[in-house]
């Protein structure tokens, strides 16, 4: 303010624990009688409105830009008249405001082209930067390094923050049906149990390949709750043939989890788990839905010759008290159960499993599909084999029903298959948007980056920096060549989206088949 007046121009002072308030200061300001200038500590960046003001000075720079922002958004508010607002920002060259203003403004001006306001983002690592570089303990070369350090932290935030918005097609697409189907499945009771996957990986790998032998340590009823979280616990020895094709599976990234079964000669303990979070115990290695081992018979399973193949003929027994969830369960007879399955192909590929049943004996009944439903999902966990089968019931009807209710079943698919479609254009268009911004940021971006490097070449050129001239300009087509080939790619990735619009149905296959007698 004392230099302001030896070059006669008059100032206010706008500052914490002054006797004047802050509504008093700005008044005068305002007034057409008042000084030209107001000189103002952090108190004046926040909670003012300065819209009728047109310059802001920076003369002590925050090192965090959105206190920046703060300061320069009392000016761009409505109601401002200017055509432009200038901000100017005084800097020592050589110091560390000018390495912080070089470095890591620079970056986060693209940073924020992406982003926004990221005051968040930033906010720690400008804090432990500013409290390094206070310290006093850091060389001129360590500082620098320093600042370099802080950028590259908030780039890889930022990079972070991109791939996450890239995957947000599949996140939002599918949030939705997610819910959905867990709710159903916690509706249905269906929650895997450590014996769904037991029977899963232990009964497929026996079939698959021969010479696999499987020794027991302790198992229970699928469901129990002690089971559950104890595990069903088995010595597994792979056959040759399975450890050497299981070890080619990890090896070509398959799964990025190890695994002994790949590598060990003879067996391994494993203990299948429902529970997720099992860390290693005694009991041996923790096999849960994510275990390479369940990976790998899934992918076996779906290779043509074994996705083709029609599962065996199944005869079993339950107890149909509460089959039907509804506690009224299913009367007690004879049924035919069918499963088919269906491959939908779009964005993204989608299985649906549909279920159709219907009783035979004593009289005929048609199953509801969550009836039929149930009653599957009852033969898969408590059912028993139904031995004298064969003699109970007529194999020519069985046939007949089932060969009925597949076909059926063909016929019911066309709600599935429009719902599916609308699902799938969601999708689609959820990308191509998301596809478009990265597009238009990039552009944005890039072109500054591309028009900056080209200032500072004509810059050299006007001190006849001839060398420092070119490498600019190289800089600058180099950021334009990476901009076109991101943009190819972008735009790639676009239209194989927009190919994918419409669903492809692959044929209804029928997977399995049984004859269940339902006791009362």
């Amino acid at each position: 303010s004392d230099r302001l007046r030896e070059d006669e121009l008059d100032s206010l002072v706008l500052q914490g624990g002054q006797d004047s308030t802050v509504e008093e200061v700005l008044s005068e300001f305002r007034s057409d009688r008042g000084p030209r200038i107001l000189l103002s500590t952090e108190v004046g960046a926040e909670g003012v409105d300065l819209q009728f003001c047109r310059l802001l000075v920076n003369y002590d720079l925050p090192w965090n830009p959105m206190r920046v922002e703060q300061r320069i958004g009392r000016l761009d508010r409505i109601g401002q008249v200017a055509e432009k607002i200038i901000v100017w920002t005084l800097l020592h060259k050589d110091t560390i405001d000018f390495r912080i203003h070089e470095i890591l403004f620079r970056k986060l001006d693209v940073f924020q082209k992406y982003l926004g306001d990221c005051e968040e983002v930033v906010a720690k690592e400008v804090r432990e930067l500013t409290r390094t570089l206070l310290s006093g303990k850091l060389t001129e070369a360590e500082q620098s390094a320093q600042i370099e350090r802080t950028a590259l932290s908030i780039e890889n935030v930022r990079r972070q923050e991109m791939a996450l918005e890239e995957e947000a097609p599949g996140l939002t697409a599918y949030g939705d049906y997610i819910l959905e189907r867990v709710s159903y499945a916690r509706d249905m009771g269906r929650w895997l149990s450590a014996g769904d996957l037991d029977s899963y990986v232990v009964e497929n790998l026996n079939r698959l390949y021969p010479g696999t032998r499987v020794s027991r340590v302790r198992s229970g009823a699928s469901g129990d709750e002690k089971t559950e979280r104890n595990g069903h616990v088995v010595d597994l020895d792979l056959a040759p043939r399975a450890r050497a094709e299981f070890e080619r599976f990890l090896v070509a990234g398959g799964s990025r989890q190890y695994s002994r079964l790949g590598t060990a000669n003879g067996a391994v303990r494993c203990r299948f788990t429902s529970r997720t979070d099992e860390g290693a115990r005694a009991h041996g290695e923790v096999v849960t839905q994510f275990h390479p081992i369940v990976q790998f018979v899934g992918r076996k399973l779906n290779e043509p010759e074994e996705s083709e193949r029609l599962a065996a003929a199944v005869a079993a027994r339950v107890d149909g008290r509460g089959v039907a969830g509804d506690g009224r369960g299913l009367s007690g007879g004879a049924y035919v159960l069918v499963v088919s399955r269906m491959r939908i192909e779009g964005l993204q590929e989608t299985t649906h499993l549909r279920f159709a049943g219907e009783r035979i004996e004593p009289d005929r009944a048609v199953l509801g599909g969550g009836e039929a439903e149930w009653l599957a999902t009852m033969v898969m966990e408590k059912g028993e084999r139904w031995l004298g089968a064969r003699g109970a019931v007529d194999g020519g009807a069985v046939v007949r029903t089932a060969e009925r209710l597949f076909r059926n079943l063909g016929k019911r698919l066309e709600a599935v298959t429009q719902a599916e479609q609308a699902r799938n254009e969601d999708r689609v268009k959820v990308q191509v948007e998301t596809i478009d911004r990265q597009i238009r940021r990039s552009r944005d971006a890039m072109s500054q980056q591309a028009r900056e490097h080209r200032e500072r070449a004509n810059e050299h050129r006007e001190r006849g920096e001839q060398l420092d001239a070119t490498r600019r300009e190289n800089l600058a087509r180099g950021v334009e060549t990476r901009l076109g080939r991101e943009v190819a790619k972008l735009e790639a990735k676009k239209a194989e989206a927009l190919e994918k619009r419409v669903v492809r149905y692959n044929p209804l296959e029928e997977i399995a088949a049984a004859v269940v007698q339902v006791r009362e």
